[in-house]
């Protein structure tokens, strides 16, 4: 009995953490080219200041807006968020931006974030 009670309380677990994790929005392919592009117009066509603080997911992670920016160093995406209300420190998966600007190896944007408040 006790090995019944243990498997279903198991299923009901992965079933409800898999119901969370289908409900967390991704990134769009046109969001993600957005960035990539760098270009502040093309970023404001794609996202609403609504998702600016948005975990989203890519792929197995999630992903701020300014962490994606961030990682890849898109400076001027960078600089429009923070002048933007973007959380310089907003936390997706416990990887701030400023975690992902030293994981891309993005020392100019690194400066930016710690400009701004980031830890």
């Amino acid at each position: 009995m006790k090995k019944i009670i243990s498997t279903a309380f198991l299923l009901v677990i992965s079933v409800s953490a898999n119901m969370v994790s289908a409900q967390m929005q991704a990134f769009s392919k046109a969001q993600m080219q957005a960035i990539q592009s760098d270009n502040v117009t093309t970023f404001k066509k794609n996202f609403a200041k609504a998702d600016y603080n948005k975990c989203l997911a890519v792929k197995d992670d999630a992903l701020s807006a300014l962490g994606f920016s961030s990682l890849y160093g898109r400076n001027n995406i960078v600089k429009f968020l923070l002048d933007n209300q973007a959380d310089v420190n907003k936390e997706c998966n416990g990887k701030t931006p400023l975690a992902l600007a030293k994981l891309g190896k993005k020392e100019q944007t690194e400066q930016l974030l710690i400009q701004k408040g980031a830890k």
